[in-house]
């Protein structure tokens, strides 16, 4: 009975692993998204803001944009991770 308790522990533990992996992997991978999404609103609006074909309050907007876009997709990640721990 020892053993097949240690084996299921060991299955959960490796269950529990990989989708806090695959979790924190998602999460991860949306964030640099964003990331990228902001350099280059802010490197097309430098450009724009040089060339006087936009404002401070375009590069603003564009920003704002980028961030409404990913926050769904980063609260999604934190709420599948909670239900997951939840779950476990």
């Amino acid at each position: 009975i020892a053993e097949r308790a240690h084996a299921q522990s060991h299955r959960v533990f490796r269950a529990d692993l990989v989708v806090h992996l695959l979790s924190n992997a998602y999460f991860n991978s949306l964030f640099l998204l964003r990331s990228f999404g902001l350099v280059l609103v802010l490197w097309a609006g430098a450009l724009g803001l040089s060339r006087g074909l936009l404002s401070v309050g375009d590069i603003a907007l564009g920003l704002g944009l980028v961030r409404q876009l990913f926050a769904p997709l980063m609260r999604l990640s934190q709420n599948i991770t909670a239900l997951e721990k939840a779950r476990g």
